[in-house]
């Protein structure tokens, strides 16, 4: 099993809906195309050695309990608990599809697991007939939504608790992906709610504060200042 991501695909064209399976692989930063790169020799060794039975996911942005104070929810719940306010890169209307960790797990275990029929020989120029899995609970929020619903949900004000940094190089500004495969095919489908889901995340970050003060302790501060790295001076 290759648990991929959403972000090989790069970003999506004004007008489009969602990528799907069968989307060309288009990852815009060097981040996002070494985990392209892995996708290709995957799909490669799935054509080449069918009988090795490999399968391959791509899931939406996660959310949920023991995610690392980096990721953007963690690092809001973790800088206002400290009397920090919550970083937004650029104007925050970075639209992405988010899905709870538990629903991610629950679909990785089903495809794992699925009896699935031998790839089509049409397989070779239609990436959608691979046992490739997208798997996404539908729900589009951006950045800065998500970032005043962490607010709000610890009772603070967003207006006052969020500040705009310098955006990241080259930032997707929107991707979703449509999962009617795995829900059409492997009967898959997400159990868990966004507004419980992540009024249940940030209550786990305010009763774990001693698992992600230690992480802080041994790592430091996990955001990140794109400003200062536009403008260091390369060697």
């Amino acid at each position: 099993m290759h648990v991929s991501t959403i972000e090989v695909y790069g970003e999506l064209a004004e007008g489009d809906k969602w990528f799907t399976e069968g989307s060309p692989l288009n990852a815009k930063t060097p981040y996002s195309a070494a985990k392209a790169a892995g996708d290709q020799m995957v799909r490669a060794y799935m054509q080449t050695y069918p009988e090795m039975n490999i399968r391959m996911t791509h899931c939406a942005n996660n959310y949920g309990a023991f995610q690392l104070p980096e990721k953007l929810i963690p690092l809001a719940v973790t800088n206002v608990l400290r009397g920090k306010k919550v970083p937004v890169y650029g104007d925050g209307l970075q639209s992405r599809d988010w899905l709870h960790v538990a629903d991610h797990c629950a679909a990785v275990h089903q495809v794992l697991h699925a009896e699935l029929d031998p790839i089509p020989a049409a397989a070779a120029t239609d990436p959608g007939l691979m046992p490739i899995f997208d798997i996404s609970a539908r729900f589009e929020v951006t950045n800065l939504d998500i970032a005043r619903r962490v607010v709000t949900a610890l009772d603070l004000n967003p207006d006052e608790w969020i500040e705009h940094i310098p955006d990241r190089p080259n930032h997707d500004r929107r991707y979703l992906i449509n999962p009617d495969k795995i829900e059409s095919q492997l009967g898959w489908a997400p159990t868990h709610d966004f507004a419980s889901g992540i009024a249940e995340t940030v209550a786990w970050y305010i009763e774990h504060r001693p698992w992600w003060e230690q992480i802080i302790a041994d790592k430091g501060e996990l955001g990140f200042d794109w400003s200062r790295a536009a403008t260091a001076t390369p060697r």
